[in-house]
């Protein structure tokens, strides 16, 4: 029971666990299911509006950069016709972003017309234009080639100025010169707000074909030489042959990021629209933790919901075990009023019928042992099956008689006789209890018990003249306490050890479990034979042989038993060995018990 406990755990504990377990697992497995999916939705609507922002970015750009394209091949049409007065006027629209145009046959031999009025605006020299353009040698010869150069050159003149530089018939290059801002400015009107040294929630920007940044939300990333080609996105975007598509999420600067492109024919140009995947996502963020909150503030309700609800289980299951142990205990009137409405209260009623039942079992078994053998009772009712005729035992038979009964009863009345009776054989049967014995049958005032059946052990001899011993001394109590109220009890025992038939005998109607065999009848005879010796306790040869190391054994002159070939050695016992109250002789015990010997003038017949 110890290590049982050492792991135990109540009802009520495993319902809690197991239930709080349940709904934290649903609870969890449905909010991971649904913020999954609500993750995903979010993260495809980011990239849809990702998407028609940076479809919307290319259209507005495709039409600025257009236009910028026919401003400059109408300066090329007025400079091939030698009208230069309208070319300057041009130049001198004050609408008009173009800084300067420049035309030419090769990129070393370019003569170019600048809009005055806007360079001194912007603080441009025209130093600063020839180093613009003759730091873009390079890209005036891919132009010379026939590619349409788009390039921001803002690191030249740390000035926001990009170029556009193609080749008209007959070869010649024109290449303008604008100022980025009116470009840059889209984009900042679709980039998202941000705090101060913060990161916005979207941004928006634009590349070469090389990679190299062309516009951007923010002026610094303008001037400064930026190459975007190592950028996760721009990456994915030049590998993919589709115009539009969506990059997969990356990890920039420690923040993750969502984003999708979009290719220009025009130039080579991709535009690239991010999103911070982290405030992207903040709903999810919000919804997790309030799903979480919620999942908690559900599970604490579900707890306390289950201990109360579990007390309509665990309390009767309590109570059931406590009564269980008291019912161990033999409380048979035990009972445990259980009101559940279930399959409980049917078991809390079965029990009280147990119990019910075990107490009626056990006042049977208690007034069933008065009339037969308590240890052949107990067995009848655990069902062991004594066998019908009997079975060979050793045991060892005891008999006990009241001296002088006759004459003593003559002179009662008969209930004082019944009441001496009963309380002279309460304290003899009582002894012969405690010692393992059981009683046979009464016989008049005479007992016979057994030891060895229907139950046997080693020390049934031994504890069969115990029990003698026991009696002699208890009689002398029983004695001085009834003095008075009944006569002096003087008695006689005689115990026998040797093989018996044991078992149930009698007809079909009645049956009574005893003992028969010629043991059973030398042992009534020893006990007869304490009249002849003055003695209290005699014993055959066979139960002395076993008990001789244990109790002071006084040899008696050997008789002749009636269906006896041979002569019988008796003893008479004086007591234990190690009891220093014992008598020292037969003579005084004798005297103790005021009795003669009239072996000598009386024999056997």
């Amino acid at each position: 029971m110890a290590d049982m406990r050492k792991f135990f755990f109540p009802v009520r504990i495993k319902l809690m666990v197991i239930i709080s377990s349940v709904v934290f697992l649903s609870l969890g497995l449905l909010s991971w299911i649904s913020l999954d999916i609500f993750s995903r939705d979010i993260k495809m609507m980011v990239h849809t509006l990702n998407q028609r922002t940076s479809k919307l970015l290319l259209a507005r750009l495709e039409t600025e950069i257009e236009n910028r394209i026919s401003m400059l091949r109408l300066a090329a049409a007025f400079h091939e016709e030698g009208q230069t007065s309208q070319l300057r006027e041009l130049l001198s629209k004050t609408s008009s972003d173009l800084y300067a145009v420049a035309f030419g046959n090769s990129p070393l031999d370019l003569s170019f017309f600048s809009n005055s009025a806007r360079l001194k605006a912007d603080s441009i020299s025209t130093e600063d234009m020839n180093k613009i353009y003759f730091s873009s040698a390079s890209l005036m010869r891919r132009a010379a080639a026939g590619e349409l150069i788009i390039r921001n050159v803002s690191q030249i003149a740390e000035k926001p100025v990009y170029l556009i530089a193609f080749t008209i018939k007959g070869g010649k290059i024109t290449a303008g010169l604008f100022n980025l801002s009116p470009l840059a400015s889209i984009i900042s009107e679709t980039s998202g707000k941000a705090a101060p040294g913060a990161k916005p929630l979207y941004n928006s920007f634009v590349v070469d074909s090389e990679g190299k940044i062309l516009l951007h939300a923010a002026a610094e990333e303008l001037i400064r030489k930026a190459d975007y080609s190592s950028h996760p996105a721009v990456k994915h975007m030049f590998t993919q042959k589709a115009r539009t598509g969506t990059a997969p999420s990356y990890t920039l600067d420690n923040t993750r990021e969502l984003a999708t492109f979009a290719r220009m024919e025009l130039g080579g140009l991709g535009i690239i629209s991010t999103m911070d995947e982290k405030k992207a996502l903040e709903g999810v963020r919000i919804v997790r933790e309030r799903s979480i909150l919620i999942s908690l503030l559900i599970i604490s309700v579900a707890i306390v919901f289950v201990w109360f609800f579990s007390r309509s289980i665990s309390g009767p299951v309590s109570d059931l075990v406590e009564a269980s142990r008291k019912i161990k205990e033999g409380k048979y009137d035990t009972k445990v009023d259980v009101k559940t409405r279930d399959e409980i209260e049917i078991l809390g009623n079965s029990f009280n019928e147990m119990a019910q039942g075990l107490k009626e079992r056990e006042a049977l078994k208690g007034a069933f042992g008065k009339f037969v053998n308590p240890a052949v009772a107990a067995s009848i009712l655990q069902g062991d099956s004594l066998a019908l005729g009997g079975t060979e035992r050793n045991v060892t038979i005891f008999f006990s008689d009241i001296r002088s009964f006759t004459a003593m009863s003559e002179n009662m009345e008969p209930r004082e006789v019944v009441h001496m009776l009963n309380a002279y054989f309460t304290e003899m049967v009582e002894i012969v209890h405690e010692t393992g014995g059981v009683v046979d049958k009464f016989i008049g005032d005479a007992i016979m018990a057994v030891w060895g059946t229907p139950k046997e052990s080693e020390s049934d001899t031994s504890n069969a003249v115990e029990a003698a011993v026991r009696m002699r001394q208890a009689l002398r109590s029983f004695n001085t306490r009834h003095k008075g109220e009944f006569p002096k009890i003087r008695i006689g025992c005689g115990l026998n050890s040797g093989p018996v038939l044991s078992g149930q005998i009698g007809s079909d109607d009645r049956l009574e479990y005893t003992v028969i065999g010629d043991a059973v009848n030398l042992a009534s005879r020893l006990e007869h034979l304490n009249k002849t010796f003055g003695t209290d306790i005699i014993i055959s040869e066979s139960t002395y042989l076993q008990v001789k190391d244990e109790y002071a054994c006084v040899p008696l002159q050997k008789i002749q038993i009636r269906g006896k070939t041979k002569p019988q050695q008796i003893y008479t016992v004086l007591g234990r060995l190690n009891d220093a109250t014992r008598p020292k002789s037969v003579d005084e015990l004798r005297k103790i018990l005021g009795t003669k010997d009239l072996s000598k003038v009386k024999k056997e017949s």
